[in-house]
């Protein structure tokens, strides 16, 4: 449902509409001689593709503000309800940036293989 309620809104949708008029507004304000240094072609590049671009990239932010806000109160409540939990709370994210580390340095280890 709430997957439903968020593709009506077309956030997306509305904040690239919103950075497309911005920034064309900044634009059409700009003197003669600004105007004049920047290409046409990068405002036009700037004001289609760049614009949905940061659009889904606000909107994307802000579904991982949600997971994280879902993952804090999940974690509230375990603790809670369980007060002895906080150490299996505390070892699942050292164990995932443990993994995360592992995982960042292994090309440079296969690097180290293939120099050999």
């Amino acid at each position: 449902l709430a997957e439903f309620i968020k593709v009506r809104m077309d956030l997306t949708g509305h904040l690239r509409l919103f950075l497309q008029s911005s920034l064309f507004r900044k634009y059409l304000n700009y003197s003669d001689e600004s105007r004049s240094s920047v290409p046409p072609s990068e405002m036009q590049t700037g004001i289609t593709r760049e614009s949905l671009e940061a659009a889904d990239s606000y909107r994307r932010l802000l579904d991982l503000i949600a997971i994280f806000a879902e993952l804090a109160v999940f974690t509230y409540f375990t603790i809670l309800e369980n007060p002895s939990a906080v150490y299996f709370v505390l070892a699942m994210p050292s164990t995932m940036l443990l993994y995360f580390l592992l995982t960042l340095c292994r090309p440079e280890m296969d690097q180290w293989k293939e120099a050999e």
